[in-house]
């Protein structure tokens, strides 16, 4: 099994997640998660990606 990657392009999370460019920009805007720039190339943590993901359950009424 491939280790989970530390770092991961803005490019990558949209298709790993489903989500659009606009609703990761708006993730980091609001300070959800955390923008890295190095050489030009937009990075996000992976960790902290699944983190807000997970703390946006929606508990089941039933």
């Amino acid at each position: 099994m491939t280790p989970e990657p530390i770092f991961t392009r803005m490019c990558d999370v949209e298709s790993r997640f489903s989500v659009a460019h606009d609703t990761i920009r708006n993730w980091i805007k609001k300070g959800a998660i955390r923008h890295y720039k190095p050489g030009g190339v937009s990075l996000v943590k992976t960790a902290e990606v699944v983190a807000y993901i997970e703390s946006t359950a929606v508990e089941s009424g039933g």
